[in-house]
Formats: structure tokens, C-alpha cells, sequence
């Protein structure tokens, strides 16, 4: 998960084993800065290392503070960029009670106080001792700059969302926002677990039929469009194309399930949507006013059939959509590729 935030006022940062006294060289901090207005990158996700036979899950993190977005840039790989001007310094986090506090101002001073205390609850256990991470320190005539704060956990310890709400917590971090993750034009595949924000999507209806249902800010171009008709024996005829795609003011946020490739038609998927609001749009959208029973005066027994498993079935919260059909990749998930 990538945010972007902002925090007000900065003026003590605190990053150590909440034990260490003040000059350890493994704790870093910084007092009476008496800054305002920085800004935040928060960049958080799962890693998986090989260990020997075993698979080991953890939970990654690079929290930048920079005073001014000019003077450095973190990029996809994790490489912080920075100007030439700039003096950088490398300190090196490490952990003597198998826990670590990060904070600044208020929580600074909590974990200073709390240095009797056995794990603080201002602190996250790392469950181990040893090194947590890095902070690299940028300067400019002796004047701090910018941040950059690393560091990992292993998945049993903290997963992703507890470590976020921790860092937005502990540096009073505001005006968050979710960065987008852009997708490789060349490479549109997704896995279990991402998620995406589509232009349109498709949902089984309440009888087994298909109905197509886009965002508003993606309605069709030939929707409502006027055509002018020359007949061969010279009349004029005037038609209005209508869609038969339904529309929704909501962002279509959807979480990937499932998928498959066809060579003619690209990546297709199947997804869940979890908001509740937009559940309820598409359970409307998709309730034909038909019933099961409307299909028995067909001579085909098979339609009747399929539309009483359909309405038994029936989930407007699973949708089908395409990778022409995404706008842009949210959040990535697991990573665990599915059979295509």
C-alpha cells in the first residue's frame, strides 16, 4: 500500500529500543527542529523470503519525510534519489528488548518516558533482537531536510494494515491519501489479491443474464448519439443509439479472485467488490423483475433450470471485467500468480 500525507508540525522524532538511552549509536533522534508542513510517503507491503526449505512472510516499510518534494524522490525499487547538494547520513536501528518506537513529538516523549517499561504499548515487537532497519538523514548547510525510515517485521508480528495505522498514529501523519499504482502498459496481468479500479464491469442478474455496469465519468461515447439514415430508395431516417449499460456514481473498486487469458480477448477476470454502497447499486441494477417461474411457458426446460440456479446463485458483488477495462492497479495483493 502507498499513501501520501502530511504532518503539521515536526519537532522531536524519536526511532529506537525504547530501553536505549539517549547517544546509543543504533537509536536515532532529533529534537527542537521546529518544523511545519512536511511531507509523508508511506510505502508498506509483503515480502516472501526463502529460508532454507521454508517460505518466510514479512512486512516491509519506507516511511520519507522530506521537507520540501524537491529535494529527493524514492522510487518503485525502493532507490532514494536526492539532490547533489544534499548530505546524506546512514544510522542503523537496532533492538536489545525485541521491540522498536517510532514517534515524534507527543509519542517522542512517551518513549523516552516509557525506557523503564518492558515492551511499551508505544512500542511494536519485533521478535527478535538485533538490527530493525535504517534512516537515512539528508542535510543542506546543516539543516535536516529530509528523512527516509526502513524497516521490516515478520508477518506474524505485524501485517500491513496494523503497521500503517501505527505509523499514522505515532507521526500525527494527516490529509492522507492513496497513491496510485501504475500498470505496464505492456503488462496488464494481475493477481489474486490485487486491487483495481475499473471503468466498467459485468454482472450475473438475478435470472442468469449479463448486464454491463460502468462509472458515469465511462459512459459509452455512442450512447444518445443522433444517426442520420440514407435509404436505397432515397428516404431519410433519424435514430438515437441507446446503451443498455447502466451507470453508477461511485468509483468500481474490486478485488481480483480469479482469471483467465484468452489469446483473442487478453486477461479476463472475476472480482469481489467490498463496498457495501456500491453492493446495493448493482443488487438493484441487476434485479430483472423476472422470475424463475417466467420461463416455464419456453419449451426449453434447460431455461427455466438455469434461471432458478441463477437466482439462487445470484451475488451482485462478483463482477467480471477485462484488463482493458482497468483503470488503475490500487493496492497490490499477495503476488500469488493464478492459473492462466
Amino acid at each position: 500500500m502507498k499513501f501520501k500525507g502530511k504532518i503539521k508540525k515536526l519537532n522531536h522524532i524519536v526511532l529506537s529500543d525504547p530501553s536505549y538511552e539517549k547517544g546509543i549509536w543504533c537509536r536515532y533522534e532529533k529534537d527542537n527542529l521546529n518544523e511545519k508542513d512536511w511531507l509523508v510517503n508511506i510505502d508498506i507491503y509483503t515480502v516472501e523470503t526463502d529460508i532454507g526449505d521454508y517460505k518466510v512472510k514479512g512486512t516491509e516499510f519506507f516511511l520519507l519525510l522530506q521537507k520540501d518534494k524537491d529535494d529527493c524522490e524514492l522510487d518503485d525499487e525502493g532507490t532514494l534519489n536526492y539532490l547533489k547538494s544534499i548530505e546524506l547520513k546512514d544510522f542503523t536501528i537496532g533492538v536489545d528488548t525485541a521491540c522498536v518506537a517510532l514517534g515524534i513529538n507527543d509519542y517522542a516523549k512517551k518513549i523516552i518516558n516509557s525506557k523503564d517499561e518492558w515492551q511499551p504499548s508505544c512500542a511494536i515487537r519485533t521478535g527478535a533482537d538485533g538490527t530493525f532497519g535504517e534512516v537515512s538523514e539528508g542535510t543542506k548547510n546543516g539543516e535536516l531536510r529530509f528523512l527516509l525510515i526502513t524497516g521490516y517485521f515478520s508477518e506474524d508480528i505485524c501485517n500491513e494494515n496494523e503497521l500503517f495505522e501505527y505509523l499514522k498514529k505515532q507521526f500525527e501523519i494527516t490529509d492522507l491519501i492513496k497513491e496510485d499504482i501504475t500498470l505496464d502498459g505492456d503488462d496488464r496481468k494481475l493477481n489474486k489479491g490485487d486491487k483495481v479500479e475499473v471503468s466498467s464491469c459485468a454482472i450475473t442478474n438475478d435470472v442468469g443474464g449479463t448486464t454491463v455496469i460502468r462509472n458515469f465519468n465511462y459512459a459509452s461515447e455512442i450512447d444518445d448519439m443522433n444517426l442520420t439514415i440514407e435509404n436505397p430508395d432515397g428516404t431519410i431516417e433519424h435514430t438515437t443509439v441507446e446503451s443498455h449499460d447502466k451507470l453508477v456514481g461511485s468509483p468500481i473498486e474490486i478485488e481480483v479472485i480469479d482469471g483467465f487469458y484468452d489469446y483473442e480477448t487478453g486477461y479476463n477476470y472475476k472480482g469481489k467488490i467490498n463496498d457495501e454502497k456500491l453492493i446495493g447499486e448493482f443488487k438493484k441494477i441487476g434485479t430483472t423483475g423476472f422470475t424463475p417461474d417466467d420461463y416455464k411457458k419456453y419449451e426449453n426446460k434447460s431455461l427455466y433450470e438455469d434461471a432458478l440456479k441463477a437466482s439462487k446463485d445470484y451475488d451482485p458483488s462478483i463482477v467480471h471485467f477485462s484488463e482493458f477495462d482497468v483503470i488503475k492497479l490500487l493496492e497490490k495483493g499477495t503476488d500469488k500468480e493464478m492459473e492462466m
